[in-house]
């Protein structure tokens, strides 16, 4: 009996071991899961549509994609996560307010109200391939079928989408839930064409630029809205003065390349395209490629700062020409103040150099989004100038 006492014993002494390794080992795995959670959450990455973002908590059911929305999650309280895409040349604040009027007579909202809404700058400025984009968020109140809900939706503007998250409880749910939508929204990043790769990697573009100096004043790259419209004066010097304008369309995809398309004329049928970087890309009449830039003409490299300088080479092509292989160099020269026909504005002036000799100098007015003044130097023609004599913003 003593004997079979002391196996009983030896053996609980083994099943606690085990047990105790067991749970010791159970343990360990959660306390991984729970590491892995805080420190590298799960992300969904949309490829097609230049995104990503924190995928919200388990108890969110994933759906998606329909006509309308790449991803929407569902919770159990009926509050809904909405993240969607689309495409638009209006301002943030009219694409919002006119998707709330057709939401009202779509789904019938009631007694709908704007609580609050402002805008703001999202995104990593640090790193090449997340984008700062502007972004335009509301909160409002509705009634549908006898409750009341109440939704955050963040409109936020990429150089070919526009994004909307979205989120929309039950009233009484909403401050529950606020916090995980907006560490969502924190979680969002727009990429880059071909993230994790390099932009300078081929021959041609932008080699080589200058650091920004944090302390010193920037300009960010502005977005054209359609119906802007610049109108000028140019010619030789020495020769009487023509007329031309400029009035955005939209955006076009020019050749592989998203670009503003401008409006140069009725009767020839000019248009023009400027990258998303407002730098040359087409210049087109008749229906027929006048001047080609490759990959552009890179005389704008965002953000501007005075003393900044960039190094790239491109290709000019005009019509009936052999193309012409550029390795120029820019510099923003200074900020200064610069009378042309439109007015007196505030301009940074830029300066290209061709093999040492200047090609051009424009002067670029964060006012008006565009060059007031541009002189090309050509070689056996003169200088050409341009001068801003209107615009419409």
């Amino acid at each position: 009996m003593k004997g079979k006492s002391m196996v009983l014993g030896v053996l609980l002494v083994v099943i606690g071991l085990v047990v105790s390794g067991c749970t010791g080992a159970k343990l360990d795995a959660q306390t991984k899961m729970k590491k892995g959670n805080s420190e590298g959450s799960v992300y969904i990455i949309n490829r097609e549509k230049f995104y990503q973002f924190q995928r919200p908590g388990k108890r969110w059911n994933k759906y998606g994609p329909d006509k309308f929305n790449d991803y929407w999650f569902i919770r159990d309280d009926g509050s809904t996560i909405y993240i969607g895409s689309l495409t638009s040349t209006e301002s943030l604040s009219y694409v919002q307010h006119d998707w709330f009027d057709n939401m009202q007579k779509k789904y019938k909202w009631e007694d709908m109200k704007i609580v609050d809404e402002r805008i703001l700058w999202m995104g990593n400025a640090e790193s090449p391939f997340f984008l700062k984009a502007e972004a335009f968020w509301s909160a409002i109140e509705y009634k549908t079928e006898g409750r009341t809900w109440k939704e955050k939706i963040y409109l936020v503007e990429g150089d070919k989408f526009y994004y909307r998250l979205r989120l929309s409880c039950p009233k009484r749910y909403f401050d529950r839930h606020l916090k995980e939508f907006e560490q969502l929204v924190k979680s969002f990043k727009i990429l880059g064409e071909t993230p994790g790769e390099p932009k300078d990697k081929k021959a041609l573009g932008i080699v080589k630029r200058s650091p920004i100096k944090p302390e010193e004043e920037t300009f960010e790259r502005p977005r054209w809205r359609k119906g802007y419209e610049w109108t000028y004066r140019y010619g030789f010097s020495g020769e009487p003065y023509l007329r031309a304008w400029r009035k955005v369309e939209g955006k076009k995809n020019f050749e592989g390349t998203v670009c503003y398309v401008a409006k140069g004329s009725l009767r020839s049928r000019i248009k023009w395209y400027w990258t998303l970087d407002l730098n040359l890309k087409a210049f087109v009449s008749q229906g027929k490629i006048q001047i080609k830039c490759i990959p552009d003409h890179p005389l704008l490299d965002w953000p501007l700062q005075v003393g900044k300088t960039w190094e790239a080479t491109y290709i000019y092509q005009e019509r009936n020409r052999e193309p012409e292989t550029r390795k120029a160099e820019f510099k923003v020269v200074k900020k200064e103040k610069v009378e042309v026909p439109a007015g007196e504005f505030w301009a940074l002036k830029i300066v290209e150099k061709v093999n040492g000799s200047i090609r051009e100098e424009a002067w670029y007015s964060p006012k008006a989004k565009m060059f007031v003044k541009q002189k090309a130097y050509w070689i056996g023609k003169g200088v050409m100038t341009w001068e801003l004599l209107e615009y419409r913003i």
